[in-house]
């Protein structure tokens, strides 16, 4: 028996000697057992009435529970595996905030021109900024599709094969769960959105006319067709009166280093030669574009030298004559545009810490 106190709190813990000993950094364990939810405590949902508001920056605000729950069917909140952020998140809103609302408010921008990376250091906050966008646009009436974890496709935790026609390597499992997300979290859209014409994905013919949710129903349900159907997808969400369309990637970062998927001839696979991967990269640098909407993407320090080598590829940083930059990644970025997020200032920090003493989380 051994006991732990910290001030006037004391626990007399059990041990299990026969259990092998797992420890966790402290700044990893939430504690949300006991947890107010955040409108009981006067935390306001995030809006377009307040995200062009500077003064307001600082302070904390939630999501509305309706965009909550189509945040959740978009699965966005996966980004970090250790701490589940879907439950009653809260968020801050801060100049970074303001920025990507701003460049949200019109509708009737083309995305090849509202091409947006998010960069910084760790801990800054990018993803929380992506989350804050996907709710503005979903508020906007936007269909939002999102790719919450790139680390998820290149470290070979799903079936792949190669696709000769296109000469790149398809994910039929991920993509298939992917279209399941664009679904269900966009589903009172796509149900009114109708094929302009027929299309052929392998061996199914989809009539005119059919539904784009029915369209994406077949993808999940029939795996080898899921990439047909997200490329028919993505075509018509550009074709008549659609909405506009925000696509978001979380960690760009992964197109720098090879994948931990091996082709037949032995050798890392690029993950410019991952099927979902270059769908993405052809509406990042503006080869495909929405004729509405936007593409905001950001990167990750968990990547040794790769944020550097994407930081060159945008402009930020001096290219020094000694690095090699592929050009594949320079072709990626092109003309996109970067916006730097910078560390938590003192207020910032210090409303996030009153916010966890009143709804009880501690750490």
């Amino acid at each position: 028996m051994q006991c732990f106190s910290k001030n006037n709190f004391k626990a007399k813990v059990k041990l299990n000697e026969s259990l092998p000993r797992i420890f966790i950094p402290l700044k990893l364990k939430l504690s949300l057992v006991d947890q107010k939810r955040s409108h009981d405590i006067g935390i306001e949902s995030l809006n377009f009435s307040v995200i062009d508001k500077m003064d307001l920056c600082g302070r904390l605000f939630n999501f509305p529970s309706n965009i909550l729950e189509k945040m959740k069917n978009l699965g966005v909140f996966q980004f970090e595996r250790r701490i589940d952020h879907s439950k009653d998140p809260v968020v801050v809103l801060r100049e970074s905030s303001v920025y990507i609302g701003q460049k949200l408010l019109d509708d009737n921008i083309p995305s090849k021109d509202r091409r947006i990376i998010l960069i910084g250091n760790q801990g800054t906050g990018k993803s929380f900024c992506l989350l804050q966008a996907q709710c503005l646009a979903f508020q906007k009436g936007w269909v939002v599709l999102a790719i919450p974890r790139g680390i998820d496709i290149v470290n070979n935790t799903t079936p792949f094969f190669y696709h000769e026609k296109t000469g790149l390597w398809r994910q039929p499992e991920y993509t298939s769960s992917l279209l399941d997300k664009f679904l269900k979290a966009n589903l009172d859209i796509l149900d009114k959105i109708f094929l302009s014409k027929e299309y052929y994905a392998g061996n199914y013919i989809v009539p005119k006319f059919t539904p784009l949710s029915r369209l994406l129903e077949i993808g999940v349900s029939n795996l080898l067709v899921s990439h047909d159907i997200l490329e028919i997808f993505l075509k018509e969400l550009n074709i008549g009166n659609c909405p506009p369309v925000l696509f978001t990637f979380d960690n760009i970062s992964v197109i720098c280093s090879p994948t931990q998927y091996i082709s037949n001839e032995y050798k890392a696979i690029h993950p410019y030669d991952l099927a979902l991967l270059r769908t993405f990269y052809t509406y990042l640098n503006g080869e495909f574009s929405f004729d509405r909407g936007a593409i905001i993407s950001c990167t990750s320090k968990s990547f040794n030298n790769s944020d550097r080598i994407l930081e060159v590829s945008l402009g930020f940083l001096k290219h020094k004559s000694y690095e090699n930059i592929d050009e594949r990644i320079i072709s990626v970025v092109n003309g996109v545009e970067h916006y730097v997020i910078g560390n938590y200032t003192p207020k910032e920090s210090n409303n996030i810490l009153k916010y966890y003493l009143m709804a009880n989380i501690w750490l």
